[in-house]
C-alpha cells in the first residue's frame, strides 16, 4: 500500500472508519475512493474547515496549504482524473482539481494538511494540528 494513503487516513479519517479504509485501499481502490471522497462523514470533523467561495481559487488554496506547512509535492486521490494515486507538483495537482466539482483530495506529502473537493463543489481544507 502507498505510504501516503496510510498517513492521510491516520490524519484525516474518523477513528472508527480508519481500519475499513486501510483494508479497502490496497485491493479495492474504487471502493476506497468512494468511501473516502463521497461522504464527508468519513472525515474527522475536527480537521474539516470549509472554504468560502471567495477563497476557493487555485492560488488561495495553495496559499492556505503552504501556510499550514505544505511542500511542493502532492499525492492525489480522485474519482475523475488520470492522476489518481499519483504524485504531482502541488500547483499542478491544484490546477487539475480546484473548482472542478470532482471528488478529489490533494495531500501535500509530509504535511498535516490537505485539500478536499466533492462533486457538489464543496471545498475544504483538512488540517490536523500537532
Amino acid at each position: 500500500m502507498n505510504a501516503n494513503i496510510e498517513v492521510l487516513v491516520q490524519l484525516f479519517v474518523r477513528k472508527d472508519k480508519r481500519g475499513r479504509m486501510l483494508a479497502l485501499a490496497p485491493k479495492r481502490r474504487a471502493d476506497f475512493r468512494h468511501a473516502l471522497l463521497n461522504d464527508l462523514r468519513s472525515l474527522d470533523p475536527a480537521v474539516v474547515s470549509p472554504l468560502p467561495r471567495s477563497a476557493a481559487s487555485v492560488d488561495a488554496v495553495a496559499k492556505a496549504l503552504r501556510a499550514a506547512g505544505a511542500g511542493e509535492r502532492a499525492y492525489c486521490i480522485s474519482d475523475y482524473i488520470d492522476e489518481d494515486d499519483c504524485e504531482l507538483g502541488l500547483m499542478d495537482a491544484l490546477v487539475l482539481m480546484v473548482g472542478q466539482a470532482n471528488n478529489s483530495l490533494v495531500y501535500p506529502i509530509g504535511s498535516r494538511v490537505a485539500y478536499y473537493e466533492n462533486h457538489e463543489s464543496e471545498q475544504y481544507i483538512l488540517r490536523r494540528r500537532a
